[in-house]
């Protein structure tokens, strides 16, 4: 069983089965044994049910919630084809996992839930010292994600160039250049991160625009008003009111669809 879109995969074993590298290396599995492989170079039985592929956006997703740190520390080591982990006891929710993947049209609170399940099973791996140095093999991330990885661990941060460069084992120079050959830049990577943190927490209603400001790493209130305006064409007030008038709407909508529901039951029940 070859993935239809290459990337990785999670197996579960049921029973005793094989697994075969491209490379002609066979690896034994037994019930309860999870596999963590890059679909690529794994050849995976046709007779194993229980198989998940991840798409590389998915995996992407999964490294921001690891440290910088452990992955500066085990991505340049050598990274085998596949990593197993034994459970010991049934994972009941890897039929769920499997049952969304095999729906091509899911609704967005499913596509969540999948991409939450899935993080958890990629979290069953985290405590084998292989695990980061094939996650990082398979995604291979651009420069731009490594640097945006090191941001949102402390959004909040004073970042300059040179303390980025440092998290990642580099000089300020070497780092500049990667990230012009990818046609950005620092500066526009942590405004980048701090808008889109800032966008989720100016909804939350204990989120005032100057704790979101603090939060995103802006000393100034009046600066922040200016950059979120800048990136994207409104003021934090102003996005706040357009939220707030949508989910009115929504809720609006949805008491006159109940309403008319229930007078069309009322008269139905008078005929």
């Amino acid at each position: 069983m070859q993935s239809p879109c290459g990337n990785c995969l999670i197996a579960y074993a049921k029973h005793k089965c094989i697994l075969t590298t491209v490379n002609g290396e066979h690896h034994r599995l037994y019930g309860n044994d999870l596999v963590f492989a890059d679909a690529n170079q794994v050849s995976v039985p046709e007779y194993v049910e229980n198989v998940v592929f991840i798409t590389k956006e998915t995996l992407s997703l999964f490294l921001p919630m690891l440290k910088e740190e452990a992955l500066n520390l085990h991505a340049h080591k050598k990274a085998p084809s596949l990593i197993v982990h034994h459970c010991t006891r049934d994972i009941p929710i890897f039929q769920e996992i499997t049952r969304l993947s095999q729906n091509k049209h899911l609704r967005y609170s499913e596509i969540l839930r999948k991409r939450a399940l899935i993080f958890a099973l990629l979290s069953l791996f985290l405590e084998d010292k292989q695990f980061i140095p094939l996650l990082m093999n398979i995604l291979q991330p651009s420069m731009r994600v490594r640097v945006c990885t090191v941001i949102n661990n402390n959004i909040a941060r004073e970042w300059s160039l040179a303390q980025i460069a440092s998290e990642l084992l580099m000089s300020p120079s070497l780092l500049k250049k990667k990230l012009h050959e990818e046609g950005t830049s620092y500066s526009q990577l942590l405004t980048e991160c701090r808008m889109q943190r800032a966008l989720q927490l100016i909804v939350m209603p204990e989120f005032s625009i100057k704790r979101t400001a603090l939060s995103c790493g802006y000393n100034s209130v009046s600066y922040f008003i200016y950059v979120f305006r800048n990136y994207y064409g409104l003021t934090p007030t102003e996005y706040q009111e357009r939220v707030t008038k949508r989910v009115f709407n929504n809720h609006l909508i949805t008491d006159i669809t109940a309403q008319e529901s229930f007078c069309h039951h009322e008269v139905t029940i008078r005929l």
